[in-house]
């Protein structure tokens, strides 16, 4: 008697094949070598093993199946908690930018947008110091290679360039964010401050 191997996975499934192919060309090669037709319990128990294999095939298709209902239901669950989240970075009142650890933008929010005068498209997988004024640049470079190595938030002065408009001084609060997904695990979270206008 063959034993079939449990078919609750992917990989049950695929072992539980081989052994139902091994099993027939078995009997098949034999009967053929020996120029005659199978006999009876040789049919009977190849029957057999193909029925309990169907029986356990169709209980690892009912398996997956409510597997896969459940994974689909964690999957929109999470994308109706990122798109959540994503709403919640784009209307932070302060600007905003979210870069890898060498300073490349990955996202901007709206008012960091309006800050600098240049929308998503025009901010996206460009370096944060090619924005900045040229004073400004060899401080960021040495102040960013501490950053990446402390937990703490940071804060450091820094002058941006706006897009047709004068520069303009702000204060940067600078935090590590671990984990941020597969393709990176981490990144930097920059939240921009100006300095208090006289009325």
């Amino acid at each position: 008697m063959i034993e079939l191997p449990p078919s609750t996975t992917l990989d049950a499934l695929v072992r539980c094949r081989q052994v139902v192919m091994t099993r027939t060309n078995d009997v098949l090669t034999t009967t053929s070598l020996r120029g005659a037709r199978a006999d009876g319990d040789s049919v009977q128990a190849l029957t057999g093993l193909l029925m309990t294999s169907l029986e356990e095939l169709k209980v690892a298709e009912e398996e997956l199946r409510e597997q896969n209902t459940v994974l689909t239901e964690l999957r929109a669950a999470g994308d109706q908690r990122a798109h959540h989240y994503r709403q919640l970075f784009m209307h932070i009142p302060a600007p905003a930018l979210v870069t890898d650890t060498l300073a490349t933008i990955l996202e901007s929010n709206h008012a960091a947008e309006h800050l600098l005068r240049r929308d998503a498209g025009h901010l996206e997988r460009k370096p944060l110091a090619a924005l900045l004024h040229p004073k400004s640049r060899a401080d960021f470079r040495t102040r960013l290679n501490r950053l990446v190595t402390s937990d703490d938030s940071r804060h450091i002065c820094l002058t941006v360039n706006r897009y047709g408009d004068t520069p303009v001084d702000v204060e940067a609060t600078v935090s590590i964010v671990p984990d941020v997904g597969p393709t990176r695990s981490s990144a930097l979270f920059w939240l921009f401050t100006t300095p208090c206008r006289s009325e």
